[in-house]
């Protein structure tokens, strides 16, 4: 997966909202952190990409599973993303006036079915935890340990 934070690296991509065509995203990857403590909500990132006119541009953030089957946005005022939004002038927006912008891009984009999807796999693929003793019976340390248990 594209690690969240590069996103921010990419190339500057400039948008227009309200003139230039709607952006369209694609999920590009989703990343679920290891739960140290069961009881810790899971929690990662979410990266998803598209064109803003000839420039790649893409948009991550982190996610929280608040509830069994209820994932949300970590913090909406920290998305990370490569794009500049313009205002009607032609001036950069600021972080204030872009949030909203980009809130209602996300809104609309698949994302909490995709991090679902990603937390399927990964309590699919987690290794069980080693039971100490488990394949042990009387029977296996009787034969085994030359009968001391006999």
């Amino acid at each position: 997966m594209i690690p969240a934070w590069t996103v921010n690296a990419w190339p500057s991509a400039l948008w227009q909202p309200g003139r230039d065509a709607p952006l369209h995203f694609v999920h590009l990857g989703t990343h679920v952190s290891t739960r140290l403590n069961k009881d810790w909500p899971s929690m990662g990132q979410t990266v998803w990409g598209g064109r803003a006119g000839d420039s790649a541009a893409g948009i991550s953030w982190d996610w929280i599973e608040v509830s069994e089957g209820i994932i949300a946005i970590a913090d909406p005022m920290m998305m990370i993303t490569n794009l500049r939004l313009l205002g009607r002038e032609g001036e950069v927006l600021t972080a204030h006036e872009v949030a909203p912008h980009l809130n209602g891009l996300v809104h609309r984009l698949p994302w909490q079915a995709e991090v679902s999807r990603a937390l399927e796999q990964t309590q699919h693929t987690l290794p069980r935890p080693a039971v100490p003793f488990a394949g042990i019976t009387s029977k296996s340390l009787s034969a085994g340990a030359g009968g001391w248990l006999t």
